[in-house]
C-alpha cells in the first residue's frame, strides 16, 4: 500500500493544469507533506520567482528542523525516481533528492518575527516542471503568504505563458486572416465572421496572459465557450 506521502506526490503530479500565472496564495496552518502550487513549461531562460512572509510553524515537538520545509521542482521524468526513494525508506525527505531542483529551506529566512524569503531562480534545463512546497517536519503545521512567478525571459520581457502554449496567440491571428478569407464566400459570411471574432478574444486572452500573467476574464470568456 502507497504511503500518504507518495499518494500525494503522485496525484498532484498527475493533475493536468499547466499555468504560469502570477499567483497569491494564503496558507493557514496546513500539515500536508506536499502542496503543489502550478506546472510550468520552461525554455532555457526559465525563472522562478518566490517571495515568502509572515511564515510561523506550529510543532507539537520540542523543535523542528527547518531544512525539512521548503520549495523545490520537480520535473516529470524524475518523479519515477523521487517515487522509488519515497517507497524504499518511508522517513526520506523529498528535500534530500538528488533528482529534484533544490530552491530553498526554511533554515533561510529571515529571523523572527518577520521571517521572509524574497528570490528568483534561472532554471537551466528546458522542461516541465512543478513547484512544490514539502513538510516533512513531524507534527508541524506551516503558516505562510506565499506570491510565485513562473515565467521565461523573451529578452528583458517576462513570458508568463507555458512554452507548450507559446504558439497559440500567433494560431489564433493566423486562423483569424484565414477566416477573413473565408466570410466573402458562400452563405455563411454571418457565422464565420462570429467564429473570427472567437478567434479576437482567444488571442487577446493569451496575449494577456504572456504580458501579465493573468488571463483576462470578460468577453473572452463569453466566445472562448464556442
Amino acid at each position: 500500500m502507497l504511503k500518504l506521502p507518495i499518494l500525494f506526490l503522485l496525484l498532484l503530479c498527475l493533475s493536468s493544469f499547466t499555468s504560469g500565472e502570477i499567483k497569491k496564495l494564503k496558507i493557514r496552518s496546513d500539515n500536508r507533506p506536499m502542496i503543489l502550487f502550478e506546472r510550468f513549461g520552461f525554455t532555457h531562460t526559465g525563472q522562478v520567482s518566490i517571495s515568502v512572509s509572515s511564515v510561523s510553524v506550529i510543532s507539537s515537538l520540542a523543535t523542528s528542523d527547518p531544512s525539512g520545509l521548503g520549495f523545490f521542482l520537480l520535473s516529470e521524468e524524475s518523479l519515477i525516481q523521487v517515487l522509488i526513494e519515497l517507497q524504499q525508506n518511508p522517513n526520506f525527505c523529498v528535500l534530500q533528492s538528488n533528482y529534484i531542483q533544490h530552491l530553498f529551506t526554511f533554515r533561510e529566512l529571515s529571523l523572527p518575527p518577520n521571517s521572509s524569503f524574497d528570490r528568483a531562480y534561472p532554471v537551466t534545463s528546458p522542461n516541465e516542471y512543478s513547484l512544490f512546497f514539502a513538510n516533512c517536519a513531524p507534527e508541524s503545521k506551516v503558516s505562510m503568504d506565499v506570491r510565485t512567478e513562473l515565467y521565461n525571459l523573451d529578452g528583458r520581457v517576462k513570458d508568463y505563458l507555458s512554452a507548450g502554449f507559446i504558439r497559440l496567440p500567433t494560431l489564433y491571428f493566423f486562423s483569424d486572416k484565414l477566416l477573413f478569407l473565408y466570410s466573402f464566400f458562400g452563405y455563411f459570411g454571418k457565422y464565420v465572421r462570429l467564429i473570427k471574432l472567437s478567434f479576437h478574444c482567444k488571442a487577446a486572452k493569451y496575449e494577456n496572459m504572456i504580458v501579465k500573467g493573468t488571463f483576462w476574464f470578460g468577453m473572452t470568456e463569453m466566445f472562448s465557450l464556442m
